[in-house]
């Protein structure tokens, strides 16, 4: 999932492809070795995080709390922000900002 932040955007159509191709290599690995790769499995709920708007994605981590690190949350946030042009850059460093509050309140266990 690190590997994020080096694809330039990514459209509807390309977060479609990633998924599948996640599921279908989680499929090979699994006949293979007769056992589901649970990475896999997080791998593609990663992308598909991208299928939500970058205010979606924050309300989702305040509600069920982080399954990923805040560094893999900013590289989504910030791959979504260069995917959707014309996107005020204030908005985008307050939604990091909104972001590093979310995660700093589920580690101390705040609700």
């Amino acid at each position: 999932m690190n590997s994020i932040q080096f694809l330039p955007k990514i459209n509807e159509n390309g977060i479609k492809k990633m998924c599948r191709n996640l599921f279908a290599i989680q499929q090979n690995l699994t006949n293979i070795s007769m056992s589901r790769e649970t990475d896999l499995d997080m791998a593609r709920q990663y992308y598909e995080l991208l299928y939500l708007n970058q205010d979606d994605i924050l309300t989702a981590i305040a509600e069920k709390g982080a399954q990923f690190t805040y560094t893999e949350y900013c590289q989504l946030i910030q791959l979504y922000h260069r995917s959707h042009p014309g996107g005020d850059p204030n908005q985008l460093e307050k939604r990091m900002q909104r972001l590093r509050e979310i995660i700093e309140k589920g580690q101390n266990g705040v609700a």
